[in-house]
């Protein structure tokens, strides 16, 4: 996370609007983003973690298709 995302995230945390309700406060009111928010506490980080070892593996078999596909082109004929 970089510090413009922590400064963020400090400021949604921490801020209010100008009837001074805490932002965060605000948004946990809405029922959708407090189920949103609780199923990302409970599924998110293991979601985030599926998701990218899926891609990084679709990464790697399309470079050794590619790696194999350029040895095969510069063998002679």
């Amino acid at each position: 996370m970089d510090n413009n995302e922590r400064q963020e995230l400090y400021d949604f945390l921490t801020g209010a609007d100008a009837a001074g309700i805490n932002y965060f406060q605000k948004a946990l009111a809405d029922p959708d983003t407090l189920v949103r928010t609780a199923w990302f506490a409970l599924h998110g980080e293991d979601v985030l973690r599926d998701i990218s070892q899926y891609y990084n593996k679709q990464i790697q078999e399309v470079a050794k298709e590619n790696y194999n596909k350029g040895l095969k082109d510069g063998k002679p004929k």
